[in-house]
């Protein structure tokens, strides 16, 4: 997993959780420990990656 996770994040895709890669395109929501996608599904973030979640999302917005 970490191979893809360093392969796919130069396509905005990041890791959310030891079982998750998602594309932040399809991102519409963060909550504290919830990401819900634009197809409504919710997916948890995990408790070690929720600062870099936070950040890296928010900085993808800022620069897209």
């Amino acid at each position: 997993m970490a191979e893809a996770e360093t392969y796919f994040r130069n396509f905005d895709f990041l890791r959310i959780h030891a079982s998750y890669l998602v594309n932040v395109q399809h991102i519409i929501k963060i909550q504290y420990d919830i990401i819900t996608l634009d197809n409504h599904m919710e997916l948890p973030i995990a408790r070690a990656r929720k600062r870099e979640v936070s950040n890296w999302f928010h900085h993808y917005v800022k620069t897209n």
